[in-house]
């Protein structure tokens, strides 16, 4: 009887010594499955992150005028600018809302390299007849999901004084490029603002806009003009807002040019500095909040303006 009870309890440490390893091997198991989740998730968002950051430099533009070329009916070629700071690959073209094709399936596949342009060869790939989508909007896109857009007679003439833009507009406001300036003495004297001495102190901008809409509309503080470099676009970005709430009224041929000389939405501060570096381009964007305007010239909120337009870039020069 005595070596049979020595027996059980034998047998029942044993028991407790394979219980104590399972729960040891099965913790480890859940942990390591916790672990490798983590790690995948965080991969994830890496990627994620990285996707959204290449977007961010991604860049593209068709236009015109000459950016189409045809032979006889048919469009024969594309062209397409990379006005971002990586290399792209255009992936879709669509016209109407309908997609036509996948330039990267053409012979010499559809990579752009930065600041360079592509002819995207449409014919041999693909009929286009260029009477028939004249009227249509135009879109390519980017493998990233990065697009730009364009009327068909645009990208071929470019806007002229004849066509008939109402059913495209997409904002009230009308820009006059060769009216865009710099000052960096309060406005007393103004310079072409396409190139600029890197490190020019309170630099202010000034453009001369048209309301094309056939009402009045208020332009709000948060207003405001943006330079957003080619490169190192993480880091290089600034903005002047204008100084304070402005009505313009429809049809004006030559406004007064606004004006933006803030830091921020209505502070009373010195405008920023150009603290580009020597070499740099800028993107410029004008872009326009505000509203339309009653008959006694108060906002109606219920009537929202919202435009943004995007140029030529702004060069940091020497000293």
């Amino acid at each position: 009887m005595k070596g049979f009870k020595k027996l059980s309890k034998n047998k029942r440490g044993i028991s407790s010594l394979f219980i104590a390893i399972y729960v040891f091997l099965l913790a480890t198991i859940l942990v390591s499955t916790l672990f490798v989740s983590l790690n995948i998730g965080r991969s994830s968002l890496t990627t994620y992150m990285k996707l959204e950051q290449e977007r961010i430099q991604e860049g593209i533009l068709i236009g015109g005028p000459g950016g189409m070329q045809l032979d006889g009916d048919n469009v024969k070629s594309l062209r397409v600018n990379n006005t971002g700071s990586i290399t792209v690959r255009i992936r879709s073209l669509y016209i109407g809302q309908i997609f036509k094709c996948d330039p990267s399936t053409f012979d010499g596949d559809s990579y752009i390299d930065p600041k360079e342009s592509l002819w995207i060869q449409l014919s041999g790939n693909i009929v286009i007849n260029y009477d028939q989508t004249k009227k249509s909007i135009w879109t390519v896109t980017t493998e990233r999901g990065i697009k730009s857009q364009e009327r068909g007679d645009y990208i071929l003439e470019g806007p002229t004084a004849d066509q008939d833009t109402s059913n495209i507009r997409i904002g009230p406001f009308q820009i006059a490029f060769e009216d865009f300036e710099y000052s960096k003495d309060s406005g007393v004297n103004w310079s072409p603002g396409w190139s600029i001495p890197s490190g020019t102190k309170e630099v202010m901008f000034r453009i001369e806009i048209r309301n094309i809409d056939d009402e009045p509309i208020i332009l709000m503080k948060d207003s405001c003009f943006a330079l957003v470099a080619n490169d190192e676009i993480y880091q290089d970005r600034l903005f002047w807002y204008i100084h304070s709430q402005l009505t313009i009224q429809p049809g004006e041929e030559v406004p007064t040019p606004i004006i933006y000389d803030r830091p921020s939405p209505g502070s009373q501060s010195k405008p920023p500095n150009f603290n580009f570096q020597p070499g740099y381009t800028a993107v410029n964007y004008l872009i326009f909040t505000g509203y339309y305007a009653d008959a006694n010239g108060n906002p109606v909120y219920s009537k929202p303006i919202a435009q943004t337009i995007p140029f030529e870039a702004v060069l940091a020069t020497a000293k």
